[in-house]
C-alpha cells in the first residue's frame, strides 16, 4: 500500500515549509528588535545632546542671574550709602564676593549635573547599540532554508526507520 509512503512525504513537506518560516519569522523579528535598538540607540544620543545644549543654557541664565543680583546688591549698598569699591575684606565688598562664590557653586554644580545626565544617556546608547549588534549577528545565524532542509531529512528518516517507505524502496 502506497498511502502511507504518501502520507509521509506530505508530513515532510509540511515539515520543511513550517520549519523555514518559523525560521524566517524568527529571523525578521531579530532584525526587528536590532532596528527598535537601533532607533532607541539614537534618542539616547539625542538626549545626551539636549541635555548639554540644556545644560549650557541653564549655565548662562544661571550666570546672568547672578550677575543681575550682583549688580542690585551693589545698588542697595550704594543706595545706603555704602562704599562698594572699598577693597578686599570690607563688608561690601564680602557681600559681593559670597554672591559671586554662591553663583559659581551653582553653576559648578550644573556643569557637574549636566555631565552625570549626558554620560547616564551615553551609558543607554552604548547599550541599545550592543543589543542593536546582538540582534544583527543572532538574526545573520538563522538560515529558514537550513532550518527547513534540516526538518525535512528529520521527518524523513523518522518516516523511513518507522517503515513508512517499505513498500516503495522495497
Amino acid at each position: 500500500m502506497v498511502f502511507p509512503a504518501i502520507m509521509a512525504a506530505v508530513s515532510i513537506g509540511t515539515s520543511i515549509v513550517g520549519a523555514s518560516k518559523q525560521a524566517s519569522a524568527q529571523k525578521s523579528a531579530k532584525q526587528s528588535n536590532a532596528k527598535i535598538s537601533g532607533l532607541n540607540r539614537d534618542i539616547a544620543l539625542e538626549n545626551a545632546r539636549d541635555v548639554t545644549l540644556a545644560g549650557r543654557d541653564l549655565e548662562l541664565d544661571t550666570y546672568a542671574k547672578v550677575n543681575r543680583a550682583i549688580g542690585a546688591g551693589r545698588a542697595a549698598l550704594a543706595g545706603a550709602g555704602i562704599k562698594v569699591e572699598d577693597g578686599p575684606g570690607t563688608i561690601s565688598s564680602d557681600i559681593i564676593d559670597d554672591m559671586r562664590y554662591a553663583g559659581a557653586m551653582d553653576i559648578e554644580r550644573i556643569r557637574k549635573n549636566v555631565v552625570l545626565e549626558r554620560k547616564k544617556f551615553e551609558g543607554q546608547a552604548e547599550d541599545f547599540e550592543m543589543r542593536r549588534k546582538f540582534g544583527m549577528a543572532s538574526a545573520s545565524a538563522i538560515s529558514p532554508g537550513f532550518a527547513g532542509l534540516t526538518a525535512g531529512l528529520n521527518a524523513g528518516v523518522g518516516a523511513y526507520s518507522a517503515g513508512l517507505f517499505d513498500e516503495v524502496f522495497n
